[in-house]
């Protein structure tokens, strides 16, 4: 029951983390213009943070 229960925790800690960049993302491209740039650093950083994600997952 425990390692279920951190998963879940990591879930929503995964979910509120990708929120909390999904806005950060917002306001840097209204302020830079919709900066390319930035929205691939934002993509590589959801893919490392899923990434982590599933292997919380496989190891609890």
């Amino acid at each position: 029951m425990l390692p279920l229960c951190i998963s879940a925790v990591n879930f929503l800690q995964f979910i509120y983390g990708s929120i909390i960049d999904f806005i950060n993302l917002s306001i840097l491209s209204l302020t830079y213009c919709k900066n390319l740039y930035r929205y691939n650093i934002f993509l590589f950083i959801i893919k490392c943070k899923f990434t982590f994600f599933i292997i919380s997952l496989l190891i609890t």
